[in-house]
């Protein structure tokens, strides 16, 4: 595994700090005052890799930051002084780097006019995995923990010769697998059960649609990437369904959606490996 790309945010944010001064006529003595700062951070969520990094001392934090362009960022861990980065593993867990000191002129531009108390923008982060072997650091981390099969998913495919380069944390699916020969699968994945198998049924198909929604714009931009949708099986005795095989036989012709079910018992993640390595 070498790269992964994971979605982040950075906030231009205009505040004022607070500065303590000790009077050296005086040791006892202190004066307190606030002044006007402008500071830019990038925040990357991330229950795991937070913690992970949370347990390490600052000169194990140390990280160099490049700026491919205004959303693009690339991080390199460092063995000498450079940028700490911060992991809080509270209630909201996150990575924080403040990156004032690196940004690129556009967006140094943005701080310095910047009229408002603080403004966030989308951007890209890469991060070479090997380089955090010493707190294992796995691409299944950056998944969030409610995602539970993406990541078994994940970990069983990584093991049997799949790569991942992006992550996307849900925002435009669950999961993306690059096959040994360089086919890009995107994937969501549903295993929602209700009170009855109707009310199952009637939920898969919601989150089917919305999935394919979700995943339409990504492959509008990547024409080569395969979406696979892979849910409990939707067909059981006595159901029936006037429209259900015809919208979805529509988004497999016109779109190439794949569509596979499992009914997610011990092994199945072998069984959907072995399904994607026909594709």
């Amino acid at each position: 595994m070498d790269r992964v790309k994971v979605p982040a945010s950075i906030t231009l944010e205009r505040g004022f700090s607070t500065q303590r001064h000790k009077w050296k006529s005086n040791p006892k003595k202190e004066s307190v005052y606030k002044r006007l700062s402008k500071r830019a951070f990038i925040r990357l969520t991330c229950k795991n890799f937070a913690y992970k990094v949370s347990q390490l001392k600052k000169e194990s934090r140390q990280i160099l930051i490049e700026f491919i362009d205004k959303s693009n960022v690339v991080i390199h861990r460092t063995n000498g002084r450079g940028i700490s980065m911060q992991g809080y593993a509270g209630a909201h867990p996150c990575i924080q780097i403040i990156a004032n000191k690196c940004l690129p002129l556009e967006l140094r531009n943005k701080l310095e006019n910047n009229k408002e108390k603080s403004k966030t923008y989308p951007i890209t982060v890469e991060l070479k995995i090997d380089e955090w072997g010493d707190i294992a650091l796995l691409p299944s981390d950056f998944i969030i923990d409610i995602e539970n099969e993406a990541k078994r998913l994940m970990n069983y495919a990584i093991q049997n010769g799949f790569s991942v380069s992006r992550i996307s944390k849900g925002r435009e699916y669950d999961l993306s697998l690059i096959k040994p020969d360089k086919k890009e699968l995107i994937i969501a994945i549903s295993s929602h059960v209700a009170k009855n198998p109707s009310r199952s049924k009637e939920k898969t198909i919601q989150k089917i649609l919305m999935d394919i929604s979700k995943m339409l714009p990504y492959l509008d931009k990547n024409k080569k990437a395969v979406p696979i949708i892979i849910t409990r099986p939707i067909k059981f005795k006595d159901s029936w369904s006037h429209t259900t095989k015809d919208y979805l036989e529509f988004y497999k012709k016109r779109f190439g959606f794949k569509f596979m079910t499992t009914e997610f018992k011990n092994g199945w993640e072998e069984d959907i490996i072995k399904e994607l390595l026909k594709i």
